[in-house]
């Protein structure tokens, strides 16, 4: 009974997630090339990374803004996808970890799913400004990565290593593009540190505890 109910989370959640990105890929794309400090910069710098000259000739633009969006261009037009919809796949996998990792307090498969369906059909990700080459189009995505994989490194952190490892390099490489999407990445961190806090001071009932605290750190 048990895989079945995972078995139909995923299916429904799969589904729900594939409506979205297609509905996202036939939005209308509205560029504004005249936006040096934004569409155009991020469709230059992309396109320099495409070809191969990293973020191209340096100037005072060339780190203006953060480095990751124009790498997130580039990889999206190597795979030939339209920047709309890897924008919403990036979203409903974040929504996935997300949902996924908050399972076991939520109370079972369909309070998971009644979340997932929640962040997935945020209404911002289709918003009129939303509907161009800017950066902002992955920075919720991207904070919802972290927020997850920050919940399955806590969850992780004391069973089998390789999970554990995966869980933290995930959430390592997550808030890294996060940090070089925008410039104001440090509102995030006092979340992190309190979560950090919260497991240290759990930690600290167990027998083991100077062995928790070393693999809880580690993490």
């Amino acid at each position: 009974m048990r895989d079945s109910a995972r078995g139909g989370w995923w299916a429904l959640s799969l589904g729900l997630a594939g409506i979205y990105v297609w509905l996202a890929a036939r939005m209308p794309l509205t560029a504004v090339p005249p936006a040096g400090h934004d569409d155009a910069l991020f469709v230059r710098l992309g396109m320099e990374i495409l070809s191969g000259q990293w973020l191209g000739p340096y100037t005072q633009m060339t780190l203006a803004k953060g480095p990751f969006y124009p790498l997130f261009v580039a990889v999206a037009a190597f795979l030939g996808l339209p920047i709309l919809a890897a924008q919403a796949m990036l979203h409903a996998a974040a929504a996935l970890v997300l949902a996924r990792a908050l399972r076991p307090w939520l109370g079972g498969e369909g309070p998971a799913l009644l979340l997932f369906l929640l962040v997935l059909a945020n209404p911002l990700g289709f918003a009129s400004d939303q509907m161009r080459v800017i950066r902002e189009g992955i920075y919720t995505p991207l904070t919802l990565l972290v927020l997850g994989l920050a919940v399955w490194t806590i969850r992780l952190r004391h069973g089998p290593w390789r999970p554990a490892l995966l869980a933290a390099s995930g959430l390592g490489a997550a808030l890294a593009g996060f940090w070089l999407t925008r410039e104001e990445g440090p509102w995030l961190l006092p979340a992190l540190a309190a979560a950090l806090l919260l497991v240290l001071a759990h930690d600290g009932r167990d027998a083991q505890r100077r062995v928790r605290w070393r693999r809880s750190l580690a993490s």
